[in-house]
């Protein structure tokens, strides 16, 4: 409302900084002269400078100078002078920034016709009163929104709507705020309407369901809604709103919408693609949604042939959305690619750190390594009490980040990090002496009992190469050691290793513990391993998903196909909600949070990329959600006791 400028008949008002000083001049005279002597003041601080003062007061929210000056404006103006009718528009606005709601009414309604006299003013402020009264009666309006008063908005709405002379932009306001106000009101209140007033009333709220079918994406129902409306809204107040509205629903509806599905069709990683393809399929059909015109399934086999696809499809325009591939080589090329065309790309699978940072039109739904690393971390410490801690990691750049960004976070959080070693072979016995010693140096008992055998004189030597496994002593002093290896084979072989050089420790890992290959073959060895894994096959969604996958297709999902479901239902439901350009599909994307689906929990973080992680634990075999204290820890607790014990016993015997 306060968009608005005052034209009075003779000139433009125009505003400068002098004119608060003027004004502090002109009440300190009003304040203390005579009648006589305030008319000479007023001759030398004119009309107009004193309106632009006040004006100026109020566009710098000194409401309480802005008052007193159009008052005063009020009071010295004979009521047919237009800086009097001006003073009187703006006195009004005042009290209503002010609070000050009955007073601002008063004056509003006061330059409401019928105005006594005003048949006899001059032809210029009856113009200006002609001019001011769509303003004055939206103030009103205003000020009866916020007590709710659906009648007196409703007249005051048909008065203005009736009045030729109340601006577009205005009457756009007033059919808002009128919308407002019906969408608030209870049935009561409405059924309170008199009949003769009903039906704008009837109008307003049947385009306020209009409105909310469609941006819910249910185009459908929007326009049997819209075409109801065109019949009794003819030549009415909202004839224009409920014309454009069915322009919008009609383009939407006859618009090309369609979403690409990049993946390997033949070659090594065909079955992946397969699996991706299957899950978005999945979603699209489980979806339906009207609005999808065509799925594009598109084969990429290589990083080059990811970046000439994108290229592609990025030059045509009814492509709102990418999903995939698979592997991250690839991912990142598309994603490059896909932001320079401001496409939105969905990641499912790929798990290399820092593709979601390409841009913001990139989302990633399986936790980067690096993230997964530090909030395996975070859980070592929070859950575990796990501040002392070492790494396994194999060559590879994306277990060893996992490694790095484990380790960084635990030092981050107050912990230390004994030690990290690399593995190149199945045989791992070198790095886990290395891991062992490092928590023997740090261990009191066992110093203390290095520094008795080192006291006595054995008659024969260790015979070399016997198997001591048996007298080993137990390492206690590490809490927590992250095994990191994308391959089945060498957590197969790491398992039992870890057990045999007695590291008695919290095993933790990334999401290839779980496989079923490893649970299989490496038995008991894997009982208690914690993992973090993008893939919660324990949650709600993730059963349901199950069920009606192995029902559809009498199998069951793989966590690729889980990813893919996800990834289709997200951009699916955007695409059905109304978010049907580019920009509005990456708009719908950035809001996902606690979206629990297929492969579980889905929370987009401000760099794109899925913060959400589970933790996953093996009992049994089976794989189930890891607890806050689980067993091992106990286990640890009670050894650690009974260590501390015998320390201080043999402290005792030696006399110190």
């Amino acid at each position: 409302m306060d968009s608005f400028r005052f034209t009075t008949a003779s000139q433009n008002i125009s505003r400068s900084e002098s004119g608060a000083f003027l004004l502090v001049v002109a009440l300190a005279l009003v304040a203390v002269i005579s009648p006589q002597a305030a008319f000479a003041a007023e001759t030398t601080l004119d009309s107009p400078t004193l309106f632009r003062s006040g004006l100026e007061d109020y566009d710098q929210g000194h409401l309480g100078a802005a008052r007193l000056t159009f008052n005063g404006l009020i009071e010295r103006l004979p009521p047919d002078n237009e800086w009097n009718l001006a003073s009187r528009l703006m006195l009004a606005r005042t009290f209503y920034r002010l609070g000050q709601f009955e007073q601002a009414v008063e004056k509003a309604r006061s330059i409401i016709p019928p105005v006594p006299g005003a048949e006899r003013w001059p032809r210029s402020t009856q113009a200006l009163l002609a001019q001011y009264t769509p303003y004055a009666r939206y103030l009103i309006a205003l000020t009866n929104y916020r007590a709710q008063n659906l009648n007196e908005i409703g007249d005051i709405a048909n008065q203005m709507l009736d009045d030729r002379a109340t601006p577009n932009t205005l009457s756009t306001q007033i059919k808002s705020l009128f919308r407002a106000v019906v969408a608030d009101a209870d049935v009561e209140a409405i059924e309170g309407v008199p009949h003769e007033k009903r039906r704008l009333v009837d109008v307003a709220a049947a385009l306020n369901t209009a409105h909310a079918l469609y941006a819910a994406g249910r185009l459908g129902q929007a326009h049997e809604v819209v075409e109801a409306l065109e019949i009794n809204a003819v030549d009415g107040s909202f004839w224009a709103d409920v014309l454009m509205l069915r322009r919008e629903i009609s383009s939407a509806l006859q618009a090309e919408i369609k979403i690409a599905v990049l993946s390997a069709h033949a070659g090594p990683d065909s079955a992946l693609g397969a699996q991706l393809r299957d899950g978005v399929a999945f979603a699209i059909n489980a979806q339906r949604p009207r609005l999808i015109s065509d799925v594009i399934q598109v084969d990429v086999r290589n990083e080059l042939e990811a970046i000439y696809a994108v290229q592609q499809l990025g030059r045509n325009r009814s492509v709102v959305a990418v999903i995939g591939p698979v592997r991250s080589d690839q991912t990142i090329c598309a994603a490059a690619v896909a932001q320079a065309a401001r496409l939105p790309l969905v990641a499912p699978t790929a798990s290399r750190d820092g593709i979601a940072g390409i841009g913001d039109f990139v989302f990633q739904f399986n936790p980067p390594l690096g993230w997964q690393g530090r909030k395996l971390a975070d859980f070592a410490i929070d859950s575990l009490g796990a501040y002392r801690a070492a790494t396994l990691s194999s060559p590879s750049t994306f277990d060893q980040a996992m490694a790095k960004h484990f380790a960084d976070r635990i030092v981050e959080r107050g912990g230390e990090v004994l030690i990290q070693e690399v593995f190149f072979s199945l045989d791992m016995s070198k790095q886990l002496v290395k891991i062992r010693q490092a928590g023997l140096e740090v261990d009191s008992v066992y110093v203390a009992m290095r520094a008795d055998l080192d006291s006595l004189e054995l008659e024969e030597p260790i015979e070399e190469g016997l198997d001591t496994a048996g007298i080993l002593h137990p390492v206690t002093t590490i809490d927590a050691i992250l095994v990191a290896s994308a391959d089945t084979m060498d957590l197969i072989s790491a398992a039992p290793q870890v057990v045999f050089q007695k590291l008695v420790v919290h095993v933790l890992g990334g999401d290839t513990w779980g496989k079923p290959a490893v649970r299989h073959m490496a038995g008991e060895n894997v009982e208690d391993i914690i993992f973090a894994s993008p893939f919660d096959e324990q949650s709600a969604g993730a059963r349901r998903f199950t069920d009606r996958y192995r029902i559809v297709r009498r199998e069951d999902p793989t966590y690729v196909t889980a990813l893919g479901y996800d990834a289709g239902m997200l951009v699916a439901a955007g695409i059905g909600y109304g978010y049907t350009t580019r920009r509005k599909v990456r708009e719908y994307l950035t809001l996902i949070r606690r979206y629990f689906g297929a492969s579980g929990e889905i929370t987009i973080g401000k760099d794109g990329a899925n913060s959400a992680v589970a933790f996953l634990t093996i009992r049994g075999g089976k794989i189930v959600p890891a607890n806050s204290r689980l067993r091992r820890a106990v286990e640890v607790e009670i050894e650690s006791e009974i260590a501390r014990e015998e320390a201080e016993k043999r402290k005792e015997e030696r006399g110190y």
